[in-house]
């Protein structure tokens, strides 16, 4: 698991990887183009990304710590992102940014 071999890494470079590599932004565009905000898999990300965290700094986050880790680093979080928070929000934004070319689509058929 990728997991265990960032656990050898140090500790701000192995939160970078998870932020970058194994979260959230990995999976952005798919959140954008499928109504899957309500899919029980993504709350096992959370739980994947949750429990490397928790590796990566060595001890273990109540649900108060992960909502704080959440936070995007200007708010004092660790700028790790939920998946279950994010998926509505970009496919909602992304069928709205849209709407125009999907009405012109639509409209010759």
């Amino acid at each position: 698991m990728a997991m265990d071999i960032m656990r050898g890494l140090p500790t701000q470079n192995a939160l970078i990887l998870l932020r970058s590599s194994f979260g959230a932004s990995r999976l952005y565009y798919f959140l954008r183009c499928s109504p899957c905000f309500e899919h029980p898999d993504l709350v096992r990300l959370d739980g994947l990304q949750r429990a490397g965290l928790d590796l990566i700094i060595n001890c273990s986050l109540s649900d108060l710590q992960w909502l704080q880790a959440t936070l995007p680093l200007k708010d004092g979080g660790l700028g790790v992102r939920r998946v279950v928070s994010l998926a509505s929000s970009a496919y909602l934004a992304s069928a709205a940014s849209t709407l125009g070319l999907q009405s012109a689509i639509l409209s010759t058929l």
